[in-house]
């Protein structure tokens, strides 16, 4: 228990020592610069935290809209590899591009006004919102539960959420070739799929 603790979502359960162990190590670090007396030692640090510095600013810009999954290159190796071992759309940012997509893909499809149903994984607002900003989304589109037999679920990779809702992947939602969430369009209880996604639009 001490050695090998469960921590349940990880680092959100710390983050207030964040502050002042920034602090900290602030301090820390310029006082080990202005200690060294060689300026060659100096020099090097000054780059070391320079080059770290730009290597983070150059991550969030490759990250931007989601800074917030950003992993350290030394603690998760970055996205490709944290992705393997952590969690990464913890928060459910990636559901607005999510049901962007589905703005722009589906909302022609029933011209005799029946609906979309529309479930994610999470909850319900957080896709919700986005198509019922609209007077056109709230014609095309109904937020549903996940189990009430939803024509189009999303899903981010949350506790392997795509595994929970077989079907054929529609869409994948990435950020730097990891994948953030799924729109998938669900199979049935009968085994078969949602029949509005048979009558010929399979855009993905």
């Amino acid at each position: 228990m001490t050695l090998r603790p469960t921590v349940y979502d990880g680092l959100r359960q710390f983050l207030f020592l964040l502050p002042p162990l920034a602090v900290l190590a602030g301090i820390s670090l310029a006082g080990l610069i202005k200690s060294s007396l060689i300026f060659r030692i100096r020099a090097v640090l000054v780059s070391m935290v320079l080059a770290s510095a730009l290597l983070t600013a150059w991550d969030m810009v490759c990250l931007h809209p989601y800074e917030n999954i950003y992993f350290n290159r030394l603690a998760g190796g970055g996205m490709q590899r944290a992705s393997r071992h952590f969690e990464t759309d913890y928060w459910g940012n990636s559901y607005k591009a999510g049901a962007e997509w589905l703005l722009r893909n589906y909302s022609s499809l029933y011209p005799n006004g029946e609906k979309i149903r529309v479930a994610n994984s999470s909850r319900p607002f957080l896709t919700g919102y986005f198509l019922a900003k609209t007077e056109e989304a709230r014609r095309h589109f109904e937020t549903v539960d996940p189990f009430d037999q939803p024509d189009i679920v999303l899903t981010i990779t949350r506790w392997n959420g795509r595994e929970a809702y077989p079907g054929r992947i529609l869409h994948t939602v990435e950020c730097c070739g990891v994948p953030l969430l799924y729109i998938i369009r669900p199979e049935t209880k009968r085994g078969t799929v949602a029949p509005f996604l048979e009558s010929g639009y399979n855009k993905s």
